[in-house]
This record gives structure tokens, C-alpha cells and sequence, in this order.
């Protein structure tokens, strides 16, 4: 974390217990934090130079990771 400079993370974990059900609610939930950072980008401008590196490391896993966030 002191690496990346950012205080928190989150990371997701699968196993044999998991199901269709369960990735598909965290991919929604991935969707729905996008649009969130994006609707506080344009929002707030400015007091976003801080959130600047996480976001656009978020966009770059997106783009990698092909996932559909419209």
C-alpha cells in the first residue's frame, strides 16, 4: 500500500464454494463503484488530484481486464 500510496484496499477471493450468483454480484458491484468515481470526477474536479493514481489505475484494469462498465 505504501508502494501505490493509497491507506485501503479490497480484494476479492474465489474457491469451489463460489457461484455464477456470487461473481456476477461482484462484477456489479465493481460497475457500480466505476460509475461512482466517475460521477465524483466530474463532480469535484479539483479535490480529485489525490484519487488521480487509484483511478486510473482502475481504468487500466477495466480496459485489461475487458470489463463492461456501461
Amino acid at each position: 500500500m505504501n508502494k501505490l500510496e493509497i491507506s485501503a484496499t479490497a480484494r476479492a477471493s474465489f474457491y469451489l464454494y463460489n457461484t455464477k450468483e456470487d461473481i456476477e454480484k461482484l462484477v456489479e458491484g465493481i460497475e457500480k463503484t466505476v460509475r461512482i468515481f466517475n460521477w465524483f470526477l466530474l463532480t469535484f474536479p479539483l479535490e480529485l488530484k489525490v484519487f488521480k493514481g487509484v483511478w486510473e489505475w482502475v481504468i487500466t484494469e477495466v480496459k485489461r481486464k475487458n470489463i463492461n462498465i456501461l
